[in-house]
């Protein structure tokens, strides 16, 4: 952590990640099959067809513009995130279960990191249709 004083109202937590979808329906399909459930849809709103996800608090912002649809790039410079890190408790079960769904595997299956030593963090690397990379982690 920097030195300095903290702002006083400074963020308190993570409120959302967005992601710009060229298909939004794949999009919903994708995240649901990770346990991400639907909080709000929006059609045409402000140009866009949005909507939100939640998964015990992890919330997702899909966006599909509407004057780009069916366009892997926007105009005005979004693109996708580099990582979505999620976790979960059993990672082995995990892996399994976006193999058998067809999910693209960019990692080396699973992997290790040191980062959180003593404890332990595993985990892969799917890619979501937008491109995004998603990080299913398991830490003990």
């Amino acid at each position: 952590m920097r030195g300095g004083r903290i702002i006083e109202h400074a963020p308190i937590g993570l409120a959302h990640i967005g992601i710009p979808c060229a298909d939004l329906s794949s999009c919903l399909e994708f995240y649901g099959k990770l346990g991400f459930g639907l909080i709000v849809r929006r059609d045409d709103l402000e140009g866009f067809n949005v909507a939100m996800m939640d998964n015990h608090g992890c919330v997702i912002e899909l966006y599909e513009s509407l004057a780009n649809a069916g366009q892997d790039h926007f105009p005005h410079g979004d693109g996708a995130v580099n990582h979505i890190a999620l976790a979960c408790n059993n990672i082995k079960a995990t892996y399994d279960e976006c193999v058998r769904n067809g999910y693209a595997i960019l990692s080396d299956g699973i992997e290790a990191t040191g980062i959180w030593a003593p404890r332990s963090c595993r985990y892969f690397i799917v890619e979501g249709p937008c491109g995004e990379r998603i990080e299913l982690n398991e830490i003990r």
